[in-house]
């Protein structure tokens, strides 16, 4: 089922700061998810070590429902680390409307192209990435598919 107009329009994306970081932490995937992404705890910390991690909330209102977070790289495009919804609120295209809502971040800083890497089990992430146009460019060498988009500049 997917969000209604109201719903997305009540979803907004924020940067991870101390009033949401419990929110945050409180967070977590189905079980049978686990081994498919790192804990925000794990992200909150490897963002608390390398400033050019940038942890992101997804907000319902002001209700904690997804966590994501980037990275920027040298040549200014954007590596997209974690996006994860609540294994309550999953299934309500939350997780789509979090891509959107990145993808449009990101553009709005002068990012031309987002890669995204997902474990090739995790076919959920596969075509999610895919209906917002992500390509396959290449696969890891510990066998994770790296996808790539191509953002036009904001406004076109």
């Amino acid at each position: 089922m997917s969000a209604t107009p109201s719903e997305r329009a009540r979803v907004a994306l924020r940067p991870v700061d101390d009033r949401n970081r419990a929110a945050v932490l409180a967070l977590s995937v189905r079980q049978d998810q686990i081994n498919l992404i790192a804990s925000n705890a794990q992200s909150l910390q490897q963002a608390a070590q390398e400033a050019r991690l940038q942890p992101r909330v997804l907000l319902e209102g002001d209700r904690a429902v997804g966590f994501a977070m980037y990275a920027w790289r040298d040549d200014g495009s954007a590596y997209i680390w974690r996006v994860m919804i609540d294994a309550a609120d999953q299934g309500r295209g939350l997780g789509k409307r979090l891509m959107e809502l990145l993808l449009e971040e990101l553009r709005s800083m002068g990012a031309e192209t987002a890669r995204i890497s997902h474990r090739p089990q995790n076919q959920l992430a596969a075509r999610l990435f895919e209906s917002l146009g992500f390509a396959e460019v290449a696969v890891e060498t510990d066998g994770e598919v790296i996808r790539e988009l191509r953002l036009p500049a904001a406004g076109r």
